[in-house]
């Protein structure tokens, strides 16, 4: 994929859940405690992936997998960096993991490191494998990356794939805002940015914690935070801004509305209503400036852990009487009621050759088995008798077991390994207000006009690009630079690094995948 500008890094994570009571999936396939194996020989498989929680030894569906196929599965859980750097130098050592779950620009993006695994035979290829031993759904899953069309990064040339695409949903941002702040003003959540901008002065101005709170604060790592949530709204363009305007491939940074999209965001700068720390948050600064009363509002991330424990728990801890609430629909802009998504494939998992290779026939056995009816019921539910009861043809759960084991996310880790089409979509554990976020991202939210275009010219220029689309952008909102007399400035010196040669490039694959 091109992803020449920087948009802002929204994780598809789990959501949250309801209380006890919550009706699950049929009872029909519902797993109970195992009771013995078809595998004769145990084998013992490493995975490695990133999770927010600690999968414990104790783990009860672990234990279920183990007993039903015969292994010791050993979880090597880390943040999400961390497991792409641990993986880095398992691989530089030899030391390979069974199966290990990547971001998929691991796969895209760096696409030299993947592509030598698959030279060097090290990750196996998986349709192969999987024809070999009759795993259909895992075939299936193939499939549907491949209709969907993220061959260009999963597939060789003949189109088997040497890793598995996880169909994880979409990413699922979210305004998030002090409802009690807007009680005691007596404001409504706003609709558009517009309204957005009115609470936004109203929170700076009366201060309500007395913090003398930043209005809106957001995760800056990347350069611009999450911007490119409102700039959507501007140019109804995904942030990624490579667009088809009359026929013609063309970049959001050469549209009007984005430019008026700039001069809103450079408003709110001026006014005090953005944190003026933006370009040197790192997520986690962002939330606390939330979570402790120094800003009335957050982009982030609407997902069950980050509502739950990044969110919600912070801020009452800090005052007990703080409410947060969600602005559903997401405010509206020129362009009408638009935000930016990702795609639904956003992670890849590895199958390792190792030189048992049964080990590796074992793990493809159970992804493929997490893909049943049976297994999404263990990933979401547990085990019956143990995690939840059946009762009148709903699951009701045992909360201290559902709890120690699932975190309290609304699926287990296993779940996390090989997602069966859109998983938020099927929890019973929900909460509505994250639901209805969810759904309006799937309603309203604008994606990639063109995916897949990996080329000499992207990979050349491409960081570059980033670099002054960055640098000029974060002087606009500042005011380092007038957007007025400047602006022809940055477009020329954007354009000079290779802007024709992409856009060839576009048209080329354009051409070639309508073939």
């Amino acid at each position: 994929m091109i992803v020449v500008l920087l948009a802002g890094a929204l994780g598809a994570c789990a959501k949250d859940a309801e209380p006890s009571g919550s009706a699950g999936p049929a009872a029909s396939g519902s797993p109970t405690a195992a009771s013995g194996s078809e595998f004769e020989e145990k084998k013992d498989i490493e995975v490695m992936a990133w999770w927010p929680i600690v999968v414990k030894p104790e783990d009860e569906v672990i234990k279920f997998i183990n007993e039903k196929f015969n292994v010791n599965l050993k979880i090597t859980v880390a943040d999400w960096q961390p497991n792409i750097d641990n993986l880095a130098m398992r691989v530089a050592s030899g030391d390979y993991p069974t199966y290990a779950l990547m971001p998929w620009y691991w796969v895209g993006d760096l696409g030299v490191q993947y592509k030598a695994l698959v030279e060097d035979k090290v990750a196996l290829n998986v349709t192969e494998l999987a024809e070999k031993h009759g795993f259909t759904r895992i075939l299936d899953q193939l499939k549907q990356a491949d209709e969907l069309g993220v061959n260009p990064i999963y597939a060789d040339a003949s189109g088997d794939y040497y890793s598995i695409p996880r169909n994880d949903g979409y990413p699922n941002p979210g305004l998030f805002i002090r409802q009690d702040w807007l009680d005691q003003l007596n404001l409504a959540i706003p609709t558009s940015w517009d309204e957005v901008e009115t609470v936004l002065k109203a929170f700076v101005a009366n201060d309500p914690d007395g913090k003398k709170n930043v209005g809106l604060t957001l995760n800056g790592a990347d350069g611009l935070g999450t911007f490119d949530q409102i700039l959507t709204a501007f140019t109804g363009v995904h942030p990624v801004g490579w667009t088809k305007q009359n026929g013609q491939w063309t970049h959001r940074a050469l549209l009007p509305e984005f430019k008026d999209g700039v001069k809103y965001l450079h408003r709110l700068y001026e006014e005090g209503l953005v944190d003026k720390e933006f370009g040197f948050l790192k997520a986690s600064n962002a939330r606390e400036k939330f979570t402790t009363g120094r800003a009335g509002m957050i982009i982030h991330n609407a997902n069950g852990v980050d509502y739950r424990d990044f969110i919600q728990v912070p801020l009452t801890q800090y005052n007990s009487s703080a409410e947060v609430t969600l602005a559903v629909p997401f405010p509206s802009g020129p362009k009408g009621q638009i935000r930016a998504s990702g795609n639904p494939y956003g992670s890849t998992g590895i199958l390792f050759a190792n030189k048992d290779e049964e080990a590796s026939v074992r793990m493809l056995a159970i992804l493929d088995w997490l893909l049943s009816d049976e297994g999404t019921n263990l990933s979401l539910n547990g085990v019956e008798g143990i995690h939840y009861d059946l009762q009148d043809g709903k699951v009701v759960y045992r909360e201290d077991k559902w709890q120690a084991d699932f975190g309290g996310i609304e699926h287990h880790f296993i779940r996390h390994l090989i997602f069966p089409g859109i998983a938020k979509e099927q929890s019973p554990r929900v909460l509505p207000i994250l639901q209805d976020n969810y759904n309006d991202v799937i309603e309203h939210g604008v994606r990639e006009e063109i995916v897949g275009v990996n080329t000499e010219n992207t990979a050349k220029f491409g960081p570059k690009m980033s670099e002054v689309y960055t640098k000029w952008i974060t002087n606009f909102v500042i005011g380092d630079a007038d957007i007025d007399s400047e602006w022809e400035k940055f477009i020329a010196e954007w354009t000079s690094y290779g802007y024709e040669d992409i856009i060839k490039d576009i048209e080329n694959f354009e051409a070639s995948s309508s073939n």
